[in-house]
């Protein structure tokens, strides 16, 4: 199979493969495994000091940190069977009920490369009246601070404390303060899924930090600046736009897990990214070949999914945590991007998860064995019915003869902000550069405003 041939005016794919393939990082791990040290006596691996903390996989936590270096480390324990955890039933669950959020964070820092949590409306996330199904837990909880998985759009309906626990929150995050190890079993309600309105904008009202981005337009690949120009000239609604967003990752970039099964990589990744302003955007597009535009799992895949939403008016965040759809969790181990979206009864989050296969599956590296909790009759349990977006739809059409290069865009949109207009954002500012832009002398005006050489790249910036 040959590469696809690059589209004119855009610069050609690399045709060497990245220095960081799966086959390459594997081939080196194999290799370090024949030299390791053999277990002690005891069988006991030469690292298990090491090992994670697994009672702090229930604990409410401020910030989503980067994983560039401790991908490795973390890997090797993921044979290790769960001390804490819980079975469900029904045991796979449709979208959006397939995502339960340890935490929502939209402010990025980029200064410790993280993400961190603030306050936000708890009615965005929470379930609607109605629905017929429920979702059973059966599991065990560490002791102290304790946060349930619930799924998204759903709510805790039969959970009975006795006086070694007692509750601390229950919304945004269902929060629970143990006095020891606790057995637990509890049922979660869920609420019917948001219909979305494509025919109306979310932006107005939202935290700006929503629609911030994360990293320079400059370190986004071309391919990307033209989903957003067609995105910009086309007259779709937020939800078809994330609904582009997504599909455009997961068909561009490949779901790859090297930079975690391979510490040397991941420290020669380390010194490649150093001083980028959005580390995991820049190891995604370091890998990037003749098949692909990058490489990464779902930590990187929806970073950039949450960062194409933001630039194309889509008000978004990302969130950690639990995926429902083998029967049994422990680990919170999936990062994936969340959408604000409009409905009748006002804005509500989508999960929207580029790391996954076309049928929706989510892609995960290897899974940690199942803990030895199990919900009775499990196999009576009906899951719900999955919301059907992609009937309701709008697909974006084709470019215009005079659609503007994505690139020369970019930069309109950057001088505009860096001049501090205040309505230079979203939907305004894409109106207001569309409406200049489809008039080729104000266009020419501009782009030589902007130009870096007094206006060489205005002359063409048409088709």
């Amino acid at each position: 199979d040959e590469p696809p041939p690059a589209d004119p005016g855009r610069p050609a794919r690399p045709a060497t493969p990245a220095p960081w393939t799966r086959a390459a990082a594997r081939a080196r791990a194999a290799a370090r495994a024949a030299s390791a040290p053999a277990p002690t006596l005891d069988g006991t691996p030469p690292d298990a000091a090491d090992a994670p903390d697994q009672s702090a996989w229930f604990r409410p936590r401020p910030t989503v940190p980067t994983q560039v270096t401790g991908g490795p480390a973390w890997l090797a324990h993921r044979h290790e069977a769960p001390a804490y955890g819980f079975g469900f039933a029904p045991p796979r669950l449709p979208a959006p009920y397939l995502y339960a959020p340890q935490l929502v964070a939209h402010r990025f820092d980029p200064r410790h490369q993280r993400w961190l949590a603030a306050p936000l409306a708890p009615e965005w996330g929470r379930p609607a009246a109605g629905g017929a199904c429920e979702v059973r837990f059966t599991g065990r909880v560490p002791r102290g601070e304790v946060v349930l998985p619930v799924p998204l759009y759903g709510a805790i309906t039969g959970l009975e404390l006795d006086a070694r626990a007692r509750w601390l929150a229950r919304e945004p995050a269902a929060l629970l303060l143990a006095d020891e190890d606790l057995d637990l079993t509890y049922r979660v309600a869920l609420g019917e899924a948001p219909v979305y309105a494509d025919d109306r904008e979310s932006a107005a009202g939202v935290p700006a930090e929503l629609l911030a981005p994360t990293a320079p337009a400059g370190e986004l690949p071309p391919e990307a600046h033209d989903l957003l120009a067609r995105l910009a000239a086309a007259e779709v609604g937020p939800m078809s736009r994330a609904l582009e967003v997504r599909d455009f990752v997961r068909t561009n970039y490949r779901y790859d897990p090297s930079y975690l099964e391979d510490a040397e990589l991941a420290r020669w990744l380390e010194r490649l990214t150093r001083g980028r302003q959005n580390v995991h955007l820049a190891l995604l597009h370091a890998s990037r070949d003749g098949r692909s535009l990058g490489g990464g799992v779902c930590y990187e895949l929806n970073v950039l999914a949450c960062e194409l939403l933001r630039r194309a008016g889509v008000p978004a965040a990302i969130a950690s945590g639990w995926l429902l759809d083998e029967g049994a969790l422990s680990e919170p181990d999936h990062l994936w991007a969340m959408a604000l979206l409009p409905t009748a009864d006002g804005p509500r989050w989508c999960a929207i998860d580029a790391a996954t296969t076309r049928s929706g599956r989510p892609l995960r590296v290897p899974r940690r064995p199942a803990g030895a909790w199990r919900v009775g009759d499990a196999g009576r349990a009906r899951p719900p019915s999955a919301p059907d977006l992609e009937a309701r739809r709008a697909r974006p059409r084709a470019p215009t003869e005079l659609a503007l290069r994505a690139g020369d865009l970019a930069r309109v949109i950057e001088f505009a902000q860096a001049e501090g207009d205040a309505a230079a954002r979203g939907t305004e500012l894409r109106r207001r550069c569309r409406e200049l832009l489809e008039q080729p002398d104000a266009r020419r005006r501009l782009l030589a405003l902007v130009g870096d050489d007094g206006g060489g790249d205005g002359d063409d910036a048409g088709g």
